[in-house]
């Protein structure tokens, strides 16, 4: 149990083991539990997410709490230069329980290579996380690339 101290109250926080693909049992705080409110296309069997770390920087893990072979390669576009135009409205920003669009974090689903000239991540369908809860959002747009090579997101690399 771990005790979170908010203006004075002492609040008790279980904590949970996730079994993970990466980084084998973690424990989580209760409150770090995300759960999608709908679930993501082909994992309709998984709503219950942990998003971690195992360094600092822009990626992160997705790991279903109900499933341990479902974990994704997240990125935060926005702290790596990219700039994707996702129109976000009303309705998505109630249905995750935020009062405004700075209080929802974007990520995209990244698809790791053996070789980084391969490594992508999908603009199209970007993942928003508000608080506990997250939804993905699935854009027709076509300037979105599916397939966005991250390579050339470093200068000079070929």
């Amino acid at each position: 149990m771990v005790s979170n101290f908010t203006q004075g109250v002492t609040a008790t926080v279980a904590q949970v083991t996730v079994e993970t693909l990466v980084s084998g049992s973690i424990e989580v705080g209760e409150d770090q539990i995300i759960q999608f409110i709908d679930p993501l296309l082909g994992f309709e069997h998984c709503t219950s997410f942990v998003l971690y770390q195992t360094k600092p920087g822009p990626l992160f893990w997705l790991q279903s709490c109900e499933d341990k072979q479902v974990s994704f390669a997240l990125l935060t576009p926005f702290d790596v230069g990219l700039d994707p135009d996702y129109p976000i409205n009303a309705s998505d920003l109630a249905e995750l329980g935020a009062s405004d669009v700075d209080k929802v974090t974007v990520y995209t689903m990244v698809t790791l290579a053996d070789d980084p000239k391969q490594t992508v991540t999908n603009l199209r369908a970007p993942i928003l996380v508000a608080g506990n809860k997250a939804m993905q959002l699935v854009f027709d747009d076509e300037s979105l690339d599916l397939r966005f090579p991250l390579v050339s997101l470093v200068p000079g690399y070929k």
